[in-house]
C-alpha cells in the first residue's frame, strides 16, 4: 500500500501539469476551455503515454528511435487534441472554434509541456552537480 502512494502522487502531479498547460495555452490564445475538459484531455494523454511506454520501453532503443517516437507521439497528441477540443474550445465571444482552434490549442499546450519539461530537466541536472 505504501508503494502505491508515490505512484498516485506522481499521477496526480502529471494530470495537473497537463491540465494546467492546456489552461495556460487557452489563456495565451484568448480561448476558453473548462477545467473539466482540460483534465479529461490530460487523462487521455496520460493513458496514451502509459500504454505507449508499456508497449515499447525506451531503455531498449537507441536515441534516434526514441526521438522518432517522441515526434510520432506529438503528432498523435496534436490530432487527439484537435479531435477532443473541436467542440469544447470557444473564443472570447463564445463562438466554438472547431478544428483550427483546437489544433492551435493542442500545439501550444504540447510546446509548453515540452519547454517546461526541458527546463525542469536542466534545472535538476544543474542542481545535482
Amino acid at each position: 500500500m505504501l508503494r502505491l502512494i508515490p505512484l498516485l502522487l506522481l499521477t496526480a502531479i502529471g494530470l495537473c501539469y497537463y491540465a494546467g498547460a492546456v489552461k495556460l495555452s487557452a489563456r495565451l490564445l484568448r480561448f476558453s476551455v473548462t477545467w473539466k475538459s482540460s483534465f479529461m484531455f490530460a487523462l487521455l494523454m496520460l493513458i496514451l503515454v502509459v500504454l505507449t511506454r508499456g508497449i515499447s520501453p525506451a531503455a531498449d532503443h537507441s536515441l534516434p528511435v526514441v526521438i522518432c517516437q517522441m515526434f510520432v507521439m506529438a503528432i498523435v497528441f496534436t490530432a487527439l487534441g484537435g479531435w477532443f477540443f473541436r467542440r469544447r474550445v470557444t473564443s472570447a465571444n463564445g463562438q466554438i472554434l472547431g478544428w483550427p482552434g483546437s489544433i492551435r490549442l493542442s500545439v501550444l499546450a504540447l510546446s509548453l509541456i515540452f519547454v517546461l519539461g526541458v527546463a525542469a530537466l536542466i534545472a535538476v541536472h544543474a542542481l545535482s552537480s
